[in-house]
């Protein structure tokens, strides 16, 4: 019985040391997208949770000492009218970047392309609130489905121009978000039922990004886990 007692006050004392050594920082982000109509403002928005954890360098051999994870799905707006925008998790035209870590940094600090600080980010993040636009310099990626059964009538909505496929009583898209402890949202294969598979996704991703290398995979463009 000492012996286990030793043994268990041993590895409990480790496992304090380990993670103030190597601490893992966690924040959570509402993003709202809210669009000006002639019916009034239409607003949807999502709570992603992005991870950080650090680890001794030794266990990928050299590689990198953190990895980065991001919880969340895609902002559903319904337009009303049988129309729908959906903000997908990527940005810019064509659904080109796809890196959902960066999203918040991107809003909240001065991003520069190559030089990622994943930590240094989440550990402000973890502690910081307030708003501030959606993805600072980029813009989210905006899409539409004629028939949310069908992945292949995705058509892509260009953020600073949805007249151009709504017409003039869709006037203007914004987009923002909140530093929040809101619970991560799950609530989009409800209205997208396909979105869990990859072929559909696939089919969809096609549409909107042509196959260009670099983005997110057909599946977390809708849903990252």
């Amino acid at each position: 019985m000492k012996w286990l007692v030793i043994l268990i006050a041993s590895l409990s004392v480790s496992y304090v040391a380990y993670t103030i050594a190597y601490p893992t920082f966690s924040y959570r982000y509402r993003t709202t997208i809210e669009v000006e109509t002639s019916e009034g403002t239409k607003t949807g928005s999502s709570v992603l949770e992005t991870t950080t954890i650090q680890y001794p360098a030794w266990v990928t051999l050299g590689a990198n000492s953190d990895h980065t994870t991001v919880r969340g799905e895609a902002i559903f707006v319904d337009l009303g009218g049988g129309r729908n925008l959906i903000a997908l998790l990527a940005l810019g035209p064509h659904a080109e970047d796809g890196r959902t870590t960066l999203f918040a940094p991107r809003s909240f600090f001065g991003v520069r392309e190559g030089s990622p600080r994943d930590v240094t980010w989440s550990k402000d993040l973890s502690t910081m609130t307030g708003r501030r636009p959606y993805a600072g310099d980029k813009r989210p990626t905006l899409v539409t489905f004629a028939d949310l059964n069908d992945p292949a009538t995705v058509r892509e909505i260009p953020f600073d121009n949805p007249q151009s496929v709504f017409g003039p009583d869709v006037r203007s898209v914004r987009a923002w978000i909140d530093l929040t402890n809101d619970p991560v949202t799950t609530s989009l294969e409800a209205r997208l039922p396909w979105i869990g598979r990859f072929e559909s996704a696939r089919i969809a991703r096609r549409i909107v990004n042509g196959e260009r290398p670099g983005t997110a995979t057909p599946l977390e463009m809708f849903r990252s886990k």
